[in-house]
């Protein structure tokens, strides 16, 4: 299996979303992603609290069964997903931030006075840990599932975009966190599904984030690159970490 595809990470709600499956599958397209997110497919809460979220601890059960939809689809266009489980815009400042309404801020009722708090407060792990409970116990069992993937760019949590200074000084407790949801996840899925996390492509090899990759909970390295669109930069990138 070689994964070739479209990222289709937020068109959850479009109506023609058979026919992006279609075309890509008429092209010999086969891997594709999209992100349990606040841009409308998140199961727990959205950035504009629409009707189908009832706060944290409820799963939308509205938006499991656009999942159960999108799965079985993709079964007959020869699809996998790699399933986003959150994206660095929920504990981000300023850049697409959804912090201001994000449930977990203290602002909302929640116990993170900053967005960093992520990675480290046991109140958030355990909501995330059930979160990731019910991925597991009501999708993994489908064969269209390629990997799980903890965060949409990971190394923009905690300030104002990418390489944020808040989030390099606390590399080691986001790696903790890494391996403790990894190892978690592996735990309780019966079909050892990949694991994997993002981050945006850094601009100096020490920015790799080695002490991710090199995690025994990490199956995949995950970079994103926006500005180079020679096939062999990425080659080189992914040889680096």
């Amino acid at each position: 299996y070689i994964p070739m595809g479209h990222n289709l990470c937020w068109q959850f709600y479009d109506q023609n979303y058979d026919d992006y499956l279609d075309n890509m599958a008429a092209h010999g397209e086969n891997w594709s992603r999209i992100w349990a997110s606040d841009f409308g497919q998140g199961i727990e809460w959205g950035h504009n609290q629409e009707p189908q979220y009832a706060g944290l601890g409820n799963y939308s059960q509205d938006n499991c069964e656009r999942y159960e939809w999108l799965l079985d689809y993709s079964k007959q266009s020869g699809v996998y997903y790699q399933i986003c489980l959150d994206t660095f815009t929920h504990f981000n400042h300023d850049t697409f931030s959804a912090w201001d309404v994000n449930p977990f801020n203290t602002a909302n009722g929640g116990t993170l006075g900053a967005p960093i708090g992520v990675f480290s407060d046991p109140t958030v792990k355990q909501l995330y840990k059930n979160r990731y409970r019910y991925f597991v116990a009501r999708f993994a069992y489908h064969p269209n599932i390629l990997a799980w993937e903890f965060w949409n760019e990971a190394d923009a949590i905690g300030s104002g975009g990418p390489w944020s200074l808040t989030y390099h000084q606390n590399r080691t407790v986001a790696a903790s966190w890494h391996a403790e949801m990894g190892a978690y996840i592996k735990s309780i899925d019966p079909y050892g599904h990949l694991i994997t996390t993002s981050y945006v492509y850094p601009h100096q090899e020490q920015d790799l984030y080695p002490e991710i990759w090199n995690l025994p909970e990490m199956d995949l390295v995950n970079l994103h690159q926006y500005d180079i669109d020679v096939p062999v930069s990425h080659i080189d990138m992914v040889l680096a970490a």
